[in-house]
């Protein structure tokens, strides 16, 4: 039968209310009331120190693969670097190889380029000769009087420029009895003895193959003084029509195609761009 008086063991207890021990726990209430804490796991938490830091070649690298030293890549740095008789030979067969380039073909920038190569050779110390083979005794260009002041600045190379009796000209002078076949002849010999005794570290024959596309000098001999000169000399031959034998010789080859000339407008050269 009902009562009026609430049950005690229906009715909720209080929060503050212990409970008599004589009270069986509820069967959901075990996850209400945590146990005790799982002793941790260090191996889990922290790791072996290798698995962390990993070895030591893991991160830097070996030593092979590390940059370039200034002496190899001096424009790296701000110091210039000491003159150098010559080249230095890499080990190896990758680098430090002697280089025949050629720049040919009828456009413009051939010499310029080449004289971009012997500022670069300059910058590594190395001695520098340009050798101007068929030009106008009258043409002063740019890039000369820059590289001789460098050569005389000590920072760099030596720079050495040939002009080889004051130039030979492609300008007929019906009033001067110069032979120019002859002083080409004689410009290429003075080539082959700074190449056998190694002068130097860096050629420019600058419009060389118009002399070899004329007949006045060998070109087989060319083509065996070249492939036969000792130590690491590199040499740039400027010119149109180089011959086959010398672009079979070289190892870099170039030619220049002429796309578009101010000359086709009717502009004429002009001093900082052509000179």
């Amino acid at each position: 039968m009902a009562s009026g008086h609430p049950d005690p063991a229906r009715e909720p207890r209080p929060a503050h209310e212990p409970r008599p021990a004589h009270e069986p726990r509820p069967a959901r209430g075990t996850a209400a009331v945590p146990g005790p804490p799982a002793p941790p796991a260090p191996a889990a938490v922290a790791g072996p120190p290798a698995a962390v830091a990993g070895p030591p070649a893991a991160v830097a690298g070996p030593p092979a693969a590390q940059s370039p030293s200034l002496a190899e890549y001096p424009g790296s740095g701000a110091a210039i670097p000491t003159r150098r008789a010559q080249p230095d030979p890499a080990a190896g067969t990758r680098r430090g190889r002697p280089v025949l380039a050629v720049h040919t073909g009828s456009g413009k920038g051939k010499t310029t380029a080449a004289l971009g190569l012997a500022l670069r050779a300059w910058s590594v110390g190395w001695p520098v000769v340009v050798y101007q083979f068929v030009k106008s005794p009258s043409w002063r260009i740019g890039e000369e009087a820059a590289l001789r002041l460098l050569g005389e600045s000590a920072k760099g190379g030596p720079v050495t420029w040939h002009k080889m009796g004051e130039g030979w000209s492609w300008r007929p002078r019906p009033a001067e009895p110069r032979d120019h076949a002859a002083e080409c002849v004689e410009g290429w010999a003075q080539v082959k003895r700074d190449l056998a005794v190694e002068s130097y570290g860096f050629y420019v024959l600058d419009e060389f193959t118009l002399p070899l596309q004329a007949g006045w000098v060998d070109v087989d001999d060319v083509v065996r003084t070249l492939r036969a000169r000792p130590g690491v000399q590199h040499v740039v031959i400027t010119g149109r029509y180089a011959p086959p034998p010398l672009l079979e010789a070289a190892d870099l080859v170039t030619d220049m195609t002429n796309v578009k000339h101010p000359a086709d407008a009717g502009a004429r050269p002009q001093q900082g761009i052509d000179w």
